[in-house]
């Protein structure tokens, strides 16, 4: 649906008419209001780039100058571990994607510090792609699906199990990725 903004609303709130629907399509994303798919088209911004706008209301710097500690590792992983061709997994494994790829890597460069331990990369079926930590039955995932929004996935069998998607799920990254 087209939204037109008034100039007069626009000049009292001190914003051009694209900030002003980022505004809006954060503040409805966060209270709900709107899907992560919803909110992206109204902000005029692809998916991840709202989510990073998003990551970046709450404290989470996005742009980091150098790459982090861990990258080599990442993208090590992601060359062994790619879904080269159909079947690849023994059955109808779809091959990884290199935009699914991308948006992990895009993901993992919001979300974990740079000194943070490198995760073990897995091409899903699907022809996505996760990150995934393991340590003492803990399992934290990034997976970025086909067709689907990247989620989050934490679980620890002493205590506590988390799901949803990544947008919403920044914080407790950076919470639960101390502890591998």
């Amino acid at each position: 649906m087209p939204v037109t903004i008034s100039d007069e609303m626009l000049a009292a709130a001190h914003l051009n008419e694209t900030e002003m629907k980022r505004e809006l399509a954060v503040a409805l994303f966060e209270q709900k209001r709107l899907t992560l798919e919803q909110a992206s088209r109204f902000a005029e911004m692809q998916q991840l780039a709202f989510q990073a706008l998003v990551a970046e209301r709450k404290g989470f710097p996005c742009h980091k100058k150098d790459l982090p500690a861990w990258s080599g590792s990442v993208l090590q992983s992601l060359a062994e571990r790619w879904g080269v061709e159909k079947g690849w997994d023994g059955y109808q494994g779809q091959p990884t994607n290199p935009a699914l790829a991308a948006e992990l890597l895009n993901c993992l460069g919001i979300a974990i510090p740079s000194e943070a331990r490198a995760p073990i990369i897995t091409p899903l079926s699907d022809g996505g792609v996760q990150a995934e930590w393991h340590k003492g039955g803990m399992a934290l995932e990034i997976v970025v699906p086909s067709g689907e929004p990247a989620r989050f996935y934490f679980y620890d069998p002493a205590e506590e199990q988390e799901a949803c998607d990544f947008a919403e799920s920044i914080a407790l990254i950076s919470k639960y990725i101390g502890r591998f």
